[in-house]
């Protein structure tokens, strides 16, 4: 299999460097947030706004290029695809020199730089790149993909992809993160993972060895696929020693580095002492691979009220180590909330990335507009009037935080024979809001537990973090509750689907009784939401 790649703006991201140059010539206010194609409009829109844009992109694509990055994903992508013996080869329309003002500027020294700087071509038999091709014009670009032939091309403009003098012999991926460019000939894809579960799906047992080779430094004896969730892949790995271990294999997602989250925070807790949790057994950053102690175990599915003070003794341990200087500088978790705007802000991103990268379905659609809408801008209201204590806006103090799983509850445990609990996946583990993991842990669909068992829980957090925490929960409870009706339809989502197909090596499509099942457990909980946000029976 031959695999073509465009560079600028589907390999290398530029958006930051865009954004630098245009505020450093105060083209944009100091605060912009966007990506590189709204500042080209922003800047367009001012006086002599081409020939200004001409120059920021000579900037850019030259002297500046080393400060742009790879998307994420990428690295991995091509990393497996050399563990695979493919061939895949950098197709570029880039002239061999820029003009900013009176210097020419080398654009394809400065990329050839980029790309060796980043350890995907080098003069070398371990070059992940086969080769790089520089083309003058666009014309001369199609030309060349059309007499190439490849299996796959991925380019993020649709007036390559488009050509009709390309080949429908080459399958096509239309690369555009925001979702806004819309391609005739070409699958659009907006994240690198999606590139990955389309062309590559599944890890190979010889990937999986490989990795493994770099990691601990022997090959396995036995390597078996166990799947995994949502957003990671387990393997087994046994070694000719019979010692067992876990490779994971995470989600890339430029918002949120899970593979770090959960090593740093293995590695962090098992020096501190705390055995509740596997080992960190080393792994490779770049591709999203790490390796644990493997941990057997049994499925808390019938939980009691030993299990209960198993997980308050946790979380206790947990809140008792945020003064410990190793998790002094460690990140917030993933989707923390330090106030109630912050979570109200949390929501109405979820629901546009629920909007803008979902599958087509005209039920989806009808019940976020007639009936998930009204009822957050209800609740937004109600929540800012009566939040406690500080001003909506103002954020927690850090003696206030905690240290959070954020995921957390027996859908992540192993029982062992003792009875005692291991606590495993730690992707999102972090700072955050106690009120918010209290909040998450009664809400999460995956647990089962009776009102006894959900008191008990509410009583051991507010001795562990306080009543002031407890109040916030009661009054944040709404909004909490319609954060977990956006992630019940989760599976409505494009980027969600093509994490799950490569974590779980599952490439079939998810079937329309499956949908529909959860848009009815979305609303469902909207329904409960709706009659319990004022005065949680719980809470009171």
């Amino acid at each position: 299999m031959r695999l073509g790649i465009d560079l600028d703006n589907t390999i290398i991201c530029y958006d930051e460097v865009f954004s630098y140059v245009a505020k450093q010539r105060g083209l944009i206010s100091p605060d912009w947030l966007g990506s590189k194609w709204e500042v080209r409009e922003a800047v367009r829109s001012t006086p002599n706004g081409e020939t200004t844009w001409q120059s920021i992109q000579g900037n850019v694509y030259g002297p500046l290029s080393s400060l742009a990055r790879l998307y994420s994903g990428v690295f991995r992508f091509l990393w497996r695809c050399y563990a695979r013996g493919l061939e895949v080869e950098i197709v570029s329309h880039k002239t061999e020199f820029g003009h900013t003002g009176k210097i020419d500027t080398p654009l394809r020294a400065a990329a050839l730089e980029f790309l060796k700087g980043e350890q995907i071509f080098v003069d070398n038999p371990s070059s992940l790149i086969e080769q790089v091709t520089f083309l003058d014009t666009r014309e001369q670009k199609i030309a060349y993909i059309e007499e190439q032939r490849f299996d796959w091309f991925v380019d993020d403009l649709p007036e390559v992809l488009d050509n009709i003098k390309i080949s429908s012999e080459t399958r096509k991926l239309g690369f555009s993160p925001d979702g806004m460019t819309d391609f005739m000939s070409a699958k659009r894809v907006r994240s690198w993972g999606e590139i990955e579960s389309e062309i590559l799906g599944k890890w190979t047992n010889e990937e999986l060895s490989k990795v493994t080779l770099k990691i601990a430094g022997t090959k396995p004896r036995e390597i078996v696929w166990i799947g995994g969730r949502t957003n990671s892949g387990i393997a087994r790995i046994r070694f000719k020693d019979e010692r067992l271990a876990a490779l994971k294999i995470y989600a890339l997602d430029v918002s949120h580095d899970r593979y770090s989250a959960e090593q740093d925070a293995f590695d962090s807790l098992n020096k501190c002492g705390e055995v509740a949790v596997p080992k960190a057994l080393g792994g490779l950053r770049r591709l999203g691979v790490g390796m644990l102690e493997w941990i057997s175990g049994d499925e808390v599915t019938a939980p009691n009220s030993d299990h209960i003070d198993c997980l308050l003794g946790f979380v206790k341990r947990l809140h008792g180590l945020r003064h410990h200087y190793r998790f002094r500088s460690f990140p917030n978790a993933s989707a923390a909330i330090f106030s109630g705007w912050e979570l109200q802000q949390q929501l109405h991103q979820r629901l546009d990335q629920l909007r803008s990268n979902s599958i087509g379905s005209r039920g989806l659609h009808s019940y976020l507009d007639d009936e998930f809408v009204p009822l957050l801008l209800e609740i937004s209201s109600w929540t800012e009037g009566n939040w406690p204590g500080h001003h909506y806006e103002t954020r927690l103090q850090k003696p206030e935080m905690t240290l959070s799983p954020s995921d957390f509850g027996f859908h992540n445990c192993l029982k062992q024979e003792d009875e005692s609990l291991r606590f495993i996946d730690f992707e999102y583990f972090g700072w955050d809001d106690p009120a918010k993991l209290c909040g998450d842990f009664l809400f999460h669909p995956g647990m089962n537990l009776s009102d006894t068992l959900k008191l008990q829980w509410i009583e051991g957090a507010r001795t562990i973090y306080g009543a002031q925490a407890l109040e916030r929960l009661k009054v944040m409870w709404g909004l909490i509750g319609l954060v977990w009706c956006l992630i019940l339809l989760n599976e409505f989502r494009l980027d969600h689907r093509a994490r799950r197909q490569v974590a779980q090596g599952d490439m079939s499509a998810t079937s329309p009784d499956s949908l529909s099942t959860r848009l009815r457990s979305s609303r469902s909980l909207l329904r409960q939401v709706q009659f319990q946000y004022r005065q949680p029976l719980l809470l009171v």
